[in-house]
């Protein structure tokens, strides 16, 4: 509007194309392109500053164990479950055990002492037979696991204290706490795979369920730009060989964004924001994160987020100040100028 009410003369067409299902599936960006030319350029103001040039590949899987039995001696783990979607850190999870009374002090007690060595942020709700153990995370992207922290993980290892047996049950705790656990890079479990383009794979185990049949984790990787989802799929199906977890594909998987530094998009964009922002060291980066860049050839993700300023996506609340909002008014009127001279 800004453009328009200035009469810049424009030499290429402005479109601006609002999606409403980037989280899950994409049918939006598909019934779009269906149905519409695809813009020549383009960029999306879903991410970062300065510019994306490169975004990893994305994929979900489930690691699934089927259960014989669900019960190691007098403790029966009824259900697990925790997270809300793959691609974000989960900030709740829960357990519940079956244990004969005579014991359900005795666990009590291990949980007490538990919490005072490791003060992970767990609760635990003893009624009648059954005693419920609640973690309490803090949420973050799935492409920076690292930033969160993770209530599943914090279940499972108090899990493995009481249940360390030879069971069903008790060797997927292991395998989980062993090969997954605060592990955020996939170094654990056969796919710590970086390059020197776009660092390293990001390993987020973003929900899990579990009931007397089976227990099933949902993963969300970030491969980099340099692998493949096929050396992911190979490398964790080498590593869990001597053991009875599964690994299952799910459809979807967005192929990495790369546009090297060079490619005039990229430096245009560069320049706008310099200008806007006087900050002339940064350059373009990479990250886990997928945009909408993806859904078509020439296009890159670019801001909002400024440097150095809070990350609030997948967060409860998040928001945007009036100060940024007025400085990315500037920024993207500058480059939409820009892109159409």
């Amino acid at each position: 509007k800004i453009l328009k009410d200035l009469e810049v003369p424009l030499n290429k067409k402005i479109r601006l194309i609002f999606g409403t299902n980037e989280e899950t599936n994409w049918g939006c960006m598909n019934y779009y392109f269906k149905h519409e030319e695809a813009p020549d350029i383009g960029f999306t103001p879903d991410a970062n500053f300065p510019v994306i040039h490169g975004e990893k590949g994305i994929i979900n899987f489930d690691l699934v164990q089927k259960l014989n039995s669900n019960s190691c001696g007098n403790i029966v783990l009824e259900s697990v479950e925790g997270g809300n979607a793959p691609n974000m850190v989960p900030d709740y999870c829960t357990a519940i055990l079956k244990v004969k009374s005579d014991d359900i002090f005795a666990i009590e007690e291990k949980f007490n002492s538990y919490i005072k060595n490791t003060e992970y942020p767990l609760s635990i709700e003893i009624k009648d037979d059954r005693i419920k153990i609640s973690g309490e995370g803090i949420s973050a992207h799935g492409s920076t696991p690292e930033k969160g922290h993770n209530a599943i993980s914090y279940v499972m290892k108090f899990l493995g204290e009481v249940l360390n047996g030879d069971c069903d049950v008790c060797k997927f705790i292991k395998v989980y706490n062993d090969r997954i656990a605060f592990k955020h890079h996939g170094e654990g479990i056969g796919c710590g795979f970086k390059d020197e383009i776009s660092g390293k794979l990001s390993f987020n185990p973003g929900v899990i369920e579990g009931n007397k049949d089976e227990i099933k984790l949902t993963i969300n990787v970030r491969y980099p730009i340099k692998s493949s989802s096929k050396e992911v799929y190979d490398g964790i199906r080498e590593n869990l060989k001597d053991t009875n977890v599964k690994l299952i594909e799910r459809d979807g998987e967005s192929k990495p964004l790369y546009m090297p530094k060079d490619h005039p998009l990229v430096e245009k964009l560069m320049k706008v924001y310099k200008e806007a922002t006087g900050d002339i060291d940064s350059e373009p980066i990479t990250i886990g994160g997928g945009t909408y860049a993806r859904a078509m050839d020439n296009a890159v993700a670019f801001g909002p987020v400024f440097p150095g300023q809070k990350e609030l996506a997948h967060q409860k609340d998040e928001y945007i100040s009036i100060d940024n909002l007025m400085k990315l008014t500037e920024i993207y009127a500058r480059a939409l100028y820009e892109l159409t001279r």
